[in-house]
């Protein structure tokens, strides 16, 4: 079992971004570049953030079943659409949301 570092500890952190590349990916119907999606979440974070740190993440929820490869080259990711799995997270991306307030 991982344990969270503190707030601004490298767990933390990855987590935040995982549910801010899942916010941003769901309403684009043909998905996004990884470079696309870096660029928001530099913006959204305020911090450094690589292209391939954003694919190694994509390629994570690829593995989980929550995002598709929309185009294998260039890279293109996609949200996959509502599942349990995928309903659950966007409930803890909402919670998460509401804490930071």
């Amino acid at each position: 079992m991982m344990a969270f570092d503190s707030p601004t500890g490298t767990r933390y952190r990855q987590f935040e971004r995982l549910l801010l590349v899942i916010e941003l990916l769901a309403p684009l119907r043909l998905g996004a570049m990884p470079q696309e999606i870096a660029g928001d979440v530099r913006d959204i974070l305020g911090e450094r953030v690589s292209d391939r740190t954003i694919r190694r993440d994509c390629e994570a929820l690829v593995e989980l079943g929550l995002v598709d490869r929309a185009s294998p080259r260039p890279a293109r990711y996609r949200w996959r659409g509502r599942t349990m799995r995928s309903e659950s997270i966007l409930r803890s991306a909402e919670i998460h949301a509401e804490l930071k307030c």
